[in-house]
């Protein structure tokens, strides 16, 4: 079976919000499930935004592997690169993550974000935490 491919459109469509309504991230230190529904929602862009006020200037995700699971089921391997302009500094950081994804009609829903980092120490890094 050919490997679709995953383009970085449809990642971000997908991570602004086609998740299941219980969605699972877990790193190298922490596992945690969420109740995806208005009030999740809310807190993501809240945290966006005050991360663009707090000097994030990019955040980019690049596809770098996609493996067949099973019918319409992915594991997916990406790399996210952050990037800020923090007290006249730049500064960049990235980390690689893997998530199961179920795509069915160009429609992908992340099931599973597995971090390969520690995300909050990235953010430290950035001066974010």
């Amino acid at each position: 079976m050919p490997t679709p491919r995953l383009p970085w459109r449809v990642m971000r469509r997908s991570s602004a919000g086609r998740i299941f309504r219980t969605y699972i991230e877990a790193a190298p230190s922490t596992v945690e499930v969420f109740k995806v529904d208005a009030a999740y929602r809310r807190a993501v862009v809240g945290k966006a935004e005050a991360m663009r006020g707090l000097g994030l200037t990019a955040l980019d995700i690049k596809v770098t592997g996609m493996t067949p699971l099973a019918p319409d089921h992915f594991l997916v391997e990406a790399e996210w690169r952050l990037r800020s302009r923090r007290r006249a500094q730049a500064a960049e950081t990235s980390f690689a993550m893997s998530y199961v994804v179920r795509l069915k009609d160009d429609d992908p829903t992340i099931l599973l974000a597995l971090s390969h980092e520690d995300e909050d120490k990235a953010l430290r890094d950035l001066s974010f935490g």
